[in-house]
């Protein structure tokens, strides 16, 4: 087999469509939806350097700041159904629908042709929506919105940056 430049999983590259996404809300229901077209997710870890008398070269460095953000791009059925969960929580709650807290579960299977039975998952915990927006335009595109996410952290194959 020739050296290939881009990653695969027994010569069957991964791919959005071996991807499943489940939405806990805490208290409440699991949202599980296929009307999301995309998802982002960061997590940063910011180290302080010691520098001391050592003519301003780093003699150690600090543990570091650990942040994360994430976004979800979903059609509108798919945003409907979130909003649905996490109003119906937030109305018994008494409170606003960006206090109500859920985590975002990515599970990456393999390709079912590859034989191969891993599964990557990507926990996005303690998220609660900060923001939305609409993208909206004349055409044949359906309507999507976006949220943003603020998050307490993110688990990659249950492995955490910090």
């Amino acid at each position: 087999m020739s050296e290939q430049e881009f990653p695969t999983l027994n010569d069957v590259a991964p791919s959005w469509a071996d991807l499943t996404v489940s939405i806990p809300v805490y208290g409440g229901v699991a949202v599980k939806t296929a009307d999301i077209v995309g998802i982002t997710w960061e997590e940063t870890v910011e180290v302080g350097a010691v520098r001391g008398l050592s003519g301003g070269r780093k003699r150690k460095r600090t543990r570091g700041q650990y942040d994360c953000s994430a976004s979800l791009t979903m059609l509108r059925q798919g945003y409907r159904t979130l909003a649905a969960a996490l109003t119906a929580r937030a109305k018994a709650l008494g409170v606003g629908l960006s206090l109500i807290g859920f985590d975002i579960v990515l599970l990456h299977t393999t390709p079912e042709l590859t034989g191969d039975s891993e599964v990557h998952e990507v926990k996005i915990e303690g998220c609660r929506m900060t923001g939305r927006s609409g993208d909206m335009a004349e055409g044949t595109d359906a309507d999507q919105i976006e949220t943003t996410v603020d998050c307490m952290r993110i688990l990659v194959d249950g492995i955490p940056l910090l």
